[in-house]
């Protein structure tokens, strides 16, 4: 008798839960649909103004394709500084005392040590021909009485890097058998000079332009609430909250992002591929070859981002503001 007492207790409280839960799923199902209907909605809008629409994209796309190519232009920078420091290397010119064997024998010791890759000797005759032969000088050269280069050591590091190349040189050049030193990335250090710069700008110009996108988000979507200024009054004496009110026109400043860095995207892509060939032709005649690196598919995807977050964080601000200021009028 008390268990179905019990039982007849607990049927009221199990329809009550499963009406919560149907209300609650009903309510999930709702907001999906509405979503899904501004998501179509907004984009018929931006449809209907094509050309507004397209001039909108293109500033966006503009703003958002300089940084992008800065960014490339660094990439291609920091992939030609690799390839020359590839050639980095540590000359040790050697004391005049020191024998054609000893120096073999020293070479050969700095061929064991970790950090270097590869070293040979070069005699004093060897030192003169090459000379000679990179500057074109034989018949200067044969002339002299003495042959004044010394005999050197040529050592190239495992490791390429300006730093790891300059202790390298410091430690190597404080054997008792070296006489001189010389390390061959000046222009090396240039090199990243120049890419640090670019660093640098590349930070600045982006700040710029993403500041430009903000406003010209910001300035459609001011548009577009003057536009829809009627109907927000309307749906917010009906009871809308600012949300309900504020969402399409955050789904409007979605679109524009993804097509404004679907768009800058491809103008970055179409630019380097103009440059691709006069590179190559450039990059023959050093007798070297570089490819052209361009964006990659995650790095697209978070231009791409970056547009859509802009886009909306602006048309949030803008219209949150903009909603703020328009109340029905009183009857």
């Amino acid at each position: 008798m008390a268990e179905t007492q019990n039982q007849a207790r607990r049927r009221p409280a199990n329809r009550m839960k499963k009406r919560g839960t149907r209300r609650t799923e009903l309510h999930s199902r709702t907001w999906l649909l509405h979503h899904r209907h501004l998501l179509r909605e907004s984009v018929g809008d931006i449809i209907r103004h094509p050309f507004a629409s397209a001039l909108t994209w293109l500033v966006i796309a503009v703003a958002l394709a300089l940084p992008a190519l800065l960014y490339v232009t660094q990439k291609n920078l920091e992939q030609l500084a690799g390839q020359w420091q590839e050639g980095a290397q540590v000359s040790l010119y050697l004391e005049d005392r020191l024998s054609a064997e000893a120096g073999s024998r020293l070479a050969e010791d700095l061929v064991r040590r970790p950090e270097v890759r590869d070293a040979w000797y070069l005699s004093r005759d060897d030192a003169m021909q090459e000379f000679s032969a990179w500057m074109d000088l034989g018949p200067v050269m044969e002339s002299l009485d003495n042959n004044p280069l010394p005999a050197t050591i040529v050592v190239i590091p495992v490791s390429q890097t300006r730093t790891d190349i300059e202790i390298l040189g410091e430690l190597l050049g404080n054997l008792p058998e070296v006489a001189d030193m010389q390390m061959d990335i000046e222009w090396v250090q240039r090199l990243e000079s120049i890419s640090e710069v670019l660093n640098r700008a590349l930070f600045a110009v982006s700040g710029v332009l993403g500041l430009t996108v903000v406003l010209v988000i910001g300035n459609t979507m001011r548009m577009a609430t003057e536009a829809r200024r009627d109907e927000i009054m309307v749906v917010k004496l009906v009871g809308a909250t600012q949300s309900f009110v504020r969402r399409p026109f955050l789904y409007m400043g979605f679109w524009y992002g993804l097509f404004g860095g679907v768009v800058a995207c491809g103008l970055t892509w179409g630019s380097l591929a103009l440059l691709s060939g006069p590179v190559d032709t450039l990059a023959a005649s050093y007798g070297t070859t570089l490819r052209l690196r361009s964006l990659t598919a995650p790095e697209a995807l978070g231009l791409i981002g970056a547009a859509v977050v802009l886009s909306i964080t602006s048309a949030w601000l803008t219209v949150s503001r903009r909603i703020a200021s328009i109340e029905p009028n009183p009857i």
